[in-house]
């Protein structure tokens, strides 16, 4: 059974959904009517784990594959998370307003939580590092990090905020980055980040690439809301790396159409609906080893 590890920032997502009829007359701001509320969601890399764990379960109700795991987290988690809140217009399915609530703390990945990450990494890990850049995660640690699993022979799969360059050069099976942080990291670090082989980058609507590669294309949706897009590619690509022999192509090709799903509504992680839908036609299609 793998192990797999959770490691970074987290905030808490909700969604409040109403209809706008009217303006405020005291300022030109719309009303939003309320109608209802959707239950605090885990986010950043809590909203990974909860996408990993739906995409196992429908790739197994799919026929595509038959794995277990188990989970660890180490996450930026204090007794009070940082809270964001999206309004949304029912009719239109525009959001309207988000709102951050900032954490009760900071907490940094030092002291026992490296002593518990020591504690449960074997040769049957896979770690997965969601930095969004809060504070948690210093570019030295997550060297650390890369180090230990390169060391263990595990994999290690990093999606950063953070410009890419020498602290993230080695040891790491891929890095996930949009183009946008891509192009300001090889401004930075220009030779380190043009000769890195191990980046995927995520070009939005256009779709994917592993740098050095041919684009893999993506399909048209109608994108109702980007939220958690990106936690969702990362699940899919450590969970396709890691139980499958797929090719880098067929690999990105799921990621998209996951990550897809996740745009088209405004849930922040793929349902296993969904999920076990792409999966289904996946396997119609393909032969998977």
């Amino acid at each position: 059974m793998k192990n797999f590890i959770f490691i970074g920032d987290y905030c808490e997502d909700k969604r409040v959904y109403g209809t706008c009829d009217r303006l405020n007359p005291e300022a030109p701001v719309p009303i939003l009517s309320v109608r209802h509320q959707d239950k605090v969601e885990a986010g950043m890399c809590g909203n990974v784990c909860n996408n990993l764990n739906a995409i196992a379960n429908a790739a197994n109700e799919a026929g595509m594959l038959d794995t277990e795991h188990e989970a660890h987290l180490f996450l930026n988690k204090p007794e009070t998370p940082e809270l964001k809140v999206r309004y949304i217009d029912t009719a239109s399915g525009y959001i309207l307003l988000r709102t951050d609530i900032k954490a009760s703390e900071q907490l940094t990945f030092d002291g026992w939580c490296v002593d518990r990450f020591n504690g449960v990494l074997n040769e049957d890990s896979v770690v997965i590092i969601s930095d969004y850049d809060k504070g948690y995660l210093s570019k030295l640690q997550i060297s650390y990090i890369a180090k230990r699993c390169y060391d263990m022979g595990v994999f290690c799969f990093l999606d950063t905020k953070k410009p890419i360059g020498q602290f993230c050069n080695e040891h790491l099976t891929f890095i996930k980055i949009n183009d946008k942080e891509y192009s300001d990291s090889k401004k930075l670090e220009p030779a380190t980040v043009s000769g890195m082989t191990n980046v995927i980058v995520t070009r939005g609507n256009e779709g994917s690439e592993l740098v050095g590669t041919t684009l893999v294309s993506t399909e048209a949706i109608e994108v109702r809301d980007v939220c958690g897009a990106g936690d969702a590619f990362l699940a899919a690509l450590a969970y396709f790396t890691v139980y499958t022999d797929l090719s880098i192509v067929e690999i990105l090709t799921l990621c998209n159409r996951v990550s897809g799903e996740v745009c088209k509504s405004h849930k922040s992680a793929i349902t296993e609906l969904d999920a076990y839908r792409v999966f289904k036609d996946f396997v119609s299609s393909n032969s998977v080893s």
